[in-house]
């Protein structure tokens, strides 16, 4: 019960919630490519097109992709802004390791490319 209030704990508990969701949703909700594209009928000013995803599906995969690899993979530490203790500590917690969340990635951006070409 204790150990909830040491670093120890909250280090990689960030680190791995800042690396797999907050991160890659700031970017797929900033480089939305599906906001754009929906025009069904006619569009007033009442009626705006309202986009399937605030957070494009796509570009989280690869944002994470990409995070996780820097990170966990290459053990990239940002200037020291990084404990190394808590990347090896995620790296082994994590099935697979880092490899496990690449292809957690893969997987969920293909799945958003099916998604994309069914509602075409």
């Amino acid at each position: 019960m204790f150990l909830l209030l040491t670093a120890s704990f909250w280090s990689p508990a960030f680190l791995w919630a800042f690396t797999s969701s907050i991160l890659p949703s700031i970017a797929g909700y900033f480089i939305n490519l599906t906001a754009g594209t929906q025009h069904h009928g006619r569009v007033t000013r009442r009626s705006a097109p309202v986009p399937d995803a605030v957070v494009d599906p796509l570009t989280f995969s690869v944002v994470k992709a990409l995070i996780s690899y820097v990170v966990y993979g290459q053990g990239v530490t940002f200037g020291g802004w990084i404990n190394p203790v808590s990347i090896a500590r995620i790296n082994s917690a994590i099935y697979g390791g880092y490899k496990g969340v690449l292809a957690g990635a893969a997987i969920s951006g293909i799945f958003s490319i099916y998604d994309a070409v069914l509602r075409k």
